[in-house]
């Protein structure tokens, strides 16, 4: 259908257009295959496909940014799920961002700068020895960058080897993989966490109940979750 633009501002044009879109997706969500009037972004692309409308998916470029942001998130996937391994996914595929080794540099150099635990020593001896503290951790980093990980290897060739719009189109396929990742485990996790405190918060009620083996066990099971919240989210500017 044709929209007048005839002796119409740009707000009355934007407004019509966007009821036109609106309207045309209602329709085909009425459409028999569409499950219970929800429209994927997949039925997205095919309905403006119907409607004439440039689909990046179509583009070979596109696909093949797509394959390769696949790939580099099966193999991240992998090492997640790997039960044979107690280390967390980010320490295994970024060993120079081991929250344990930034941790220890950052408490050095917080103690350095204020002088905390100093006590007797000399301000000068006391600067070198936590400088010497803060060399060493570097070497253990430093250790951890030859070879890189296979997820590092991987993503470094993918942006080395592919040029111009199948690099850009990769980034944004890995971006929006990892995101989607992390958002359905976020979720997950703030739904048990939630669960969690609200049988804490009614055991906290019964005052009695407080040095109970079970108010122990849940305090341990929020505190395993909130350090599984604060290493869950994994995205593209960790790689970056």
């Amino acid at each position: 259908r044709k929209i007048k633009l005839k002796r119409k501002n740009a707000a009355i044009i934007k407004n019509t257009i966007r009821h036109q879109i609106t309207h045309r997706l209602y329709q085909f969500t009425q459409h028999p295959g569409v499950v219970s009037g929800q429209l994927k972004l997949a039925d997205c692309a095919k309905i403006a496909r119907m409607m004439d409308i440039n689909v990046d998916e179509d583009i070979q470029e596109c696909e093949e940014g797509k394959q390769l942001a696949v790939t580099l998130v099966v193999q991240i996937i992998s090492l997640d799920t790997d039960p044979d391994s107690t280390a967390s996914a980010e320490d295994k595929m970024l060993p120079l961002q081991s929250p344990r080794l930034w941790h220890t540099w950052a408490k050095h150099d917080k103690e350095q700068h204020r002088h905390i635990n100093r006590g007797s020593t000399g301000i000068q001896q006391y600067i070198s020895e936590k400088e010497k503290e803060r060399i060493d951790i570097r070497r253990k980093q430093l250790k951890h960058t030859d070879p890189p990980t296979p997820v590092m290897e991987l993503f470094m060739q993918n942006l080395l080897q592919h040029k111009g719009r199948i690099r850009e189109y990769f980034l944004q396929w890995l971006k929006l993989l990892l995101d989607n990742r992390s958002r359905n485990k976020l979720a997950e996790l703030h739904r048990q966490y939630k669960t969690k405190q609200k049988e804490l918060n009614k055991l906290k009620r019964q005052q009695l109940a407080l040095d109970s083996p079970e108010f122990r066990t849940l305090k341990c099971h929020l505190q395993t979750l909130n350090e599984q919240l604060l290493h869950t989210s994994f995205g593209l500017e960790h790689l970056l």
